[in-house]
């Protein structure tokens, strides 16, 4: 594992991965962190999306590896910063084989937000079917597969909220949406 200059984890491989180590990038780099997106979406030009910790358990899948009984995202948070849900505790869960691509992927945050590196996302609120409930998603092709970071608006504050990160088969139903271009990202 590797620290690259900006300060900020960087997740090559499965051996990179530690549970503490993405909580206190996350921690470090976006809780409490805003940023400000415009785009050619005449209906939705600008939008904010902020950051909270409590998002990363859920962004991460660590809620299915969780103790029964522990996966409110603020109990998984307590857990990982007691060494009490690590990499090795939940490797043998039924369930880590659902998230394990997701950690892998956490870098695609970066991607979006710090390098803006992704110069497109798809607004998806008028999508059918939309299981996941997503407003406007990240979208990126990586070898067999697309990265998924999918937004969600609050239900009480005119912002986007981080909902879920995660790998899906490359024809998904964001593959065929108009994609509109990013124009500028601000953190704010």
């Amino acid at each position: 594992m590797e620290d690259i200059e900006n300060n900020y984890l960087q997740i090559l491989s499965f051996s990179d991965i530690n549970y503490l180590n993405i909580l206190n990038d996350y921690r470090r780099n976006f809780h409490g962190k805003a940023v400000e997106v415009h785009t050619n979406y005449k209906p939705l030009e600008k939008f904010k999306v902020v950051f909270n910790q409590t998002d990363l358990p859920h962004l991460m899948g660590w809620g299915k590896v969780a103790m029964e009984g522990r996966k409110s995202a603020k109990r998984v948070i307590a857990d990982i910063d007691c060494s009490q849900l690590t990499l090795e505790s939940s490797r043998k869960h039924g369930d880590f084989n659902k998230i394990k691509k997701r950690m892998l992927h956490y870098n695609f945050l970066y991607d979006v937000f710090i390098e803006q590196s992704i110069n497109a996302c798809v607004m998806t609120s008028n999508m059918k079917p939309n299981r996941l409930k997503l407003d406007i998603v990240f979208y990126q092709e990586v070898s067999k597969e697309a990265v998924i970071l999918g937004l969600r608006k609050d239900q009480h504050m005119d912002v986007f909220v981080p909902t879920t990160l995660h790998t899906e088969r490359l024809e998904n139903p964001y593959h065929f949406r108009r994609r509109s271009h990013i124009k500028q990202i601000t953190w704010v």
